[in-house]
């Protein structure tokens, strides 16, 4: 694997990334962008459409992955998408 420039990996885990990325620095010194991270805009302990904790879930993960950003002394993260900017379901 040591022909690999970066990892692409798929988080969904709620407000928060958690560990993620102080296990990631655990493992290798590649870094990695999240392909896919955030919240639909359906809540499903209230069985309604909440487009502000939909919000408030993006800017939470948005910031952990900036304090996490390559750009800082020893970040692990390249970036992110999120993962949808339209609901379709």
């Amino acid at each position: 694997l040591g022909a690999i420039d970066v990892w692409g990996l798929t988080a969904y885990t709620g407000l928060s990334f958690g560990n993620l990325f102080k296990e990631w620095a655990s493992r290798t010194s590649k870094p990695m962008f999240l392909a896919e991270f955030g919240a639909d805009a359906f809540d499903a302990r209230r069985h309604a459409v909440n487009e502000k904790a939909q919000a408030k879930a993006t800017e939470l993960l948005s910031r952990e992955i900036a304090t996490n950003s390559v750009q800082r002394h020893d970040g692990v993260c390249s970036g992110g998408l999120v993962f949808e900017l339209a609901d379709e379901w």
